[in-house]
């Protein structure tokens, strides 16, 4: 997984650098714009499953076929509903230009193709994500091979959010395919009361990763109405490179989920030390990653980006200290679904949420993209740290996060 991911950020990350410079910063900043909003909209078909679907997979083996297409309905439902709502809007209330509508509507494509993604939570509850990984693989380099091509034969920015969903349906379809070879004789069935059940789990979760992902993605929407397009242009640059890291905490989390469901049933002390010591890695790899940005990131961006992004530099140094937070809070999150704590997660990421939109409001007038910048920061902190001490049933976690970020028992 670590492998894949790797090597897809590489090639993400140049054809990222290869738009946002053909494009430029406002026409970019459009681009980002139109994408954020689509991963706004697309928390709604999210249902907060995914931790509990490979949760049920794991402790219900005979019925993973049911489990895996009633979530799929699910996703599936919600996002058409989406998709019709965008294409409703798009048609009789908006004044956007033709370009602005174009790119809207082949994004909002992605909210119809992306419930198959599902079949992922198979390969995780199997232990069997390096085939995923090579899924993913192959997707990304067609992906990109696509876009590069649209830029050198002088394409559009419609042209590009084309070729991007096309890569998220090609790994869709691959994946689709993979499992009905696997499971084709096997009896599928949806079971809407387990449908139902399963919502009901997973509504708190669900809350607080549809408010993750307005606050991860709500600083570009408002930048493009506060500040214009050529600051989200700049801004979602040095965005895309903080985040492009993200995926090292999710594959840890995802890869030691089930490992952490049957230790919590064997050894509350085994499950705690593994814990920490997961925690302990988060926390690694998300020093050594801000200390390489602030060595790197300078030669790095006046290499590879025009004058016109000269600022990304001072943007990113800022972002990545959010990673301080982000990298633990992908283990946390798996540690509330363990725990049955489902309404912390909607408590912690709604509090965060709204910290992080009035911040927005109080700093960007000021002082632009590094006021976004330093609003992520202050509420994925509160959001994924401070916010647990406030609570009994959280104190666990928070004195976990505490013994990691101090050291504490280390010194003892």
């Amino acid at each position: 997984m670590l492998l894949e991911k790797m090597f897809s950020l590489a090639l993400n990350l140049i054809v990222l650098i290869k738009i946002a410079n053909y494009l430029g910063a406002s026409e970019y900043g459009l681009f980002s714009y139109a994408l954020s909003l689509i991963s706004i909209l697309a928390v709604g078909m999210h249902l907060g499953l995914s931790g509990i679907v490979v949760n049920e997979i794991v402790s219900n083996p005979a019925e993973e076929n049911k489990i895996l297409l009633t979530a799929y309905v699910l996703k599936f439902s919600v996002g058409l509903f989406i998709f019709c709502g965008v294409l409703f809007y798009l048609l009789f209330f908006t004044a956007a230009d033709n370009e602005s509508r174009g790119i809207l509507l082949i994004f909002a494509l992605i909210l119809v193709i992306q419930p198959f993604e599902i079949i992922e939570l198979y390969f995780q509850s199997k232990v069997r994500m390096k085939t995923y990984s090579i899924i993913r693989l192959i997707g990304v380099c067609a992906g990109s091979l696509l876009k590069i091509g649209v830029i050198l034969d002088a394409g559009t920015s419609i042209q590009l959010a084309s070729a991007h969903v096309i890569q998220v349906a090609l790994i869709c379809g691959m994946a689709l395919l993979l499992i009905w070879f696997e499971k084709r004789r096997d009896l599928w069935s949806v079971d809407l009361v387990f449908g139902i059940n399963m919502l009901k789990k997973s509504s708190y979760v669900f809350l607080g990763t549809a408010l993750s992902i307005v606050y991860l993605k709500i600083d570009q929407v408002m930048l493009k109405h506060m500040a214009g397009n050529s600051e989200v242009g700049v801004y979602s640059v040095a965005v895309s490179f903080s985040e492009a890291s993200y995926f090292i905490p999710i594959a840890i989390a995802n890869s030691f989920f089930p490992k952490l469901i049957a230790e919590r049933e064997q050894s509350e002390l085994k499950y705690e030390e593994s814990l920490l010591n997961l925690l302990r890695l988060l926390l690694g790899f998300s020093i050594l990653l801000i200390g390489a940005v602030w060595l790197l990131s300078g030669p790095m961006i006046g290499l590879v980006m025009s004058e016109e992004f000269s600022s990304v530099e001072y943007l990113l140094k800022i972002h990545v200290l959010a990673t301080l937070f982000i990298f633990l809070r992908a283990l946390v999150s798996k540690w509330i679904i363990l725990e049955g704590l489902y309404k912390f997660s909607a408590i912690s990421q709604g509090g965060g949420a709204l910290l992080n939109v009035i911040l927005n409001l109080l700093l960007i007038p000021h002082y632009g993209a590094t006021g976004a910048a330093w609003a992520t920061v202050l509420s994925y902190g509160f959001a994924s740290y401070f916010v647990f001490f406030f609570f009994k049933e959280t104190r666990y976690i928070f004195d976990k996060l505490t013994q990691t970020y101090f050291l504490r028992k280390m010194i003892k």
